[in-house]
């Protein structure tokens, strides 16, 4: 959704391959983390871990990177 909206604003490319990339491997990492969750969902750790990954992709994508398209949209 996010990246069909950038190609429609005509958002820089190399802009738009990174923030791809950084859905990519979010979700890669995230679904490793589920399935370590899944095989032993008691673990404090595997929680913790999930929790630091949520919340950096929130304050790193989300209000950075996410925020910076709706900088570039408000400008045009």
């Amino acid at each position: 959704m996010e990246e069909a909206l950038m190609e429609r604003i005509k958002y820089p490319n190399d802009k738009l391959l990174q923030h791809e990339e950084q859905h990519t491997l979010f979700w890669e990492n995230f679904n490793e983390l589920v399935a370590d969750f899944k095989k032993d969902h008691s673990s404090l750790a595997i929680v913790k871990t999930i929790n630091k990954a949520l919340v950096d992709w929130f304050i790193n994508h989300i209000c950075k990177t996410d925020k910076a398209i709706g900088a570039f949209v408000n400008r045009r």
